[in-house]
């Protein structure tokens, strides 16, 4: 902590939890849409080589490519005027047991692909988005090395 930690106004806080809140789900709304996109995207064209389901309860996405399991790990996290969703992808490894973090990327209320400070880095009204942000989870789990 530092001194700004100390440095609130109080009366604000209900109203930058709701708006934290309310910005989170937006974010997990997008999310689990895109997921549902990639389940169709899978059955139609890679049901031999990958599966991705989503269980929006739990705030995860899990699947496997190539026989390499996945997981997305969504939660909460309060910077800026809104909540934004972080998204933790972890490659599990069967033979230790373990999991191990791959990347982990925001998702703010529009539904875009944003950096911790909140640049865009895929704009969520582009017609390729959901493939872009797919395609690049999967290539990033198949460039994993789960014992290295």
């Amino acid at each position: 902590m530092d001194l700004s930690d100390f440095d609130y106004d109080e009366d604000n806080f209900a109203k930058d939890l709701h708006k934290a809140q309310t910005g989170f789900q937006k974010a997990k709304e997008h999310f689990f849409d895109l997921v549902e996109h990639w389940q169709q995207l899978t059955e139609a064209r890679f049901s031999s080589y990958l599966r991705i389901s989503g269980e929006s309860v739990s705030n995860k996405a899990s699947g496997d490519v190539l026989g390499k399991p996945f997981t997305l790990h969504l939660s909460q996290i309060c910077k800026g005027d809104h909540g934004l969703a972080v998204v933790l992808l972890s490659l599990t490894d069967n033979v230790k047991g373990t999991s191990l973090e791959l990347d982990r990327f925001y998702i703010n209320v529009s539904g875009d692909v944003v950096t911790e400070e909140g640049k865009v880095l895929l704009d969520s009204r582009d017609d390729k988005a959901s493939i872009r942000l797919f395609y690049a989870i999967l290539r990033r789990i198949l460039k994993a090395d789960p014992w290295g």
